[in-house]
């Protein structure tokens, strides 16, 4: 994907990496904020003048968790506009880690922990992430595609919902991933 190596060139553009990790039980790194440590999303953020994507994704990714992604191979497997913002997101190796790595977010971060999809899903930016599972590869689909809060948004349109309404549809579904 050669856009992942395009750079910020001016802090107009509003551009986003962000890194989705997987471990052998089909749990995914987690992040939140400091402000809401109870709503997770992938870790990432803002590209800074003079990053690429990658650049972003493993600065940020160090930042939240203390996971050092120098250590792996990044594809980019997801990219898509979540209104204001270009974001792409990466998986480490083949997507799944044999290992869960140590855990040390940065002074002044905020909470990373190892989350369901269900979290990831309903949490920060449930469009774009609901989305994002959608076009993942079946090796890690096996994880969440039997559950019916992911088949109660399989065959719909969720770019063309809010949030919101994501977030709705996943929570009151019935159904336990934990």
């Amino acid at each position: 994907m050669k856009r992942a190596e395009t750079i910020k060139t001016h802090s107009g553009q509003k551009m986003v990496s962000c890194v989705l990790i997987f471990d052998k039980d089909g749990y995914v790194l987690g992040t939140a904020r400091k402000n809401d440590p109870t709503a997770f999303g992938m870790p990432g953020g803002k590209l800074e003048i003079g990053d690429n994507f990658y650049q972003a994704a493993i600065r940020e990714t160090l930042e939240e968790t203390g996971v050092d992604l120098t250590l792996y191979k990044l594809t980019p497997i997801f990219r898509a506009a979540d209104s204001p913002f270009d974001v792409i997101t990466f998986y480490v190796d083949d997507g799944i880690l044999l290992e869960r790595p140590l855990l040390k977010p940065g002074h002044g971060e905020g909470v990373c922990r190892w989350i369901t999809f269900k979290e990831l899903a309903s949490g920060f930016f449930p469009v774009y992430n609901m989305a994002l599972l959608k076009n993942l590869p079946a090796h890690l689909k096996k994880f969440y595609q039997k559950e019916n809060w992911y088949e109660s948004l399989e065959n719909q349109d969720v770019m063309a919902m809010s949030n919101e309404e994501v977030r709705q549809v996943i929570l009151n579904t019935v159904d336990c991933f934990l």
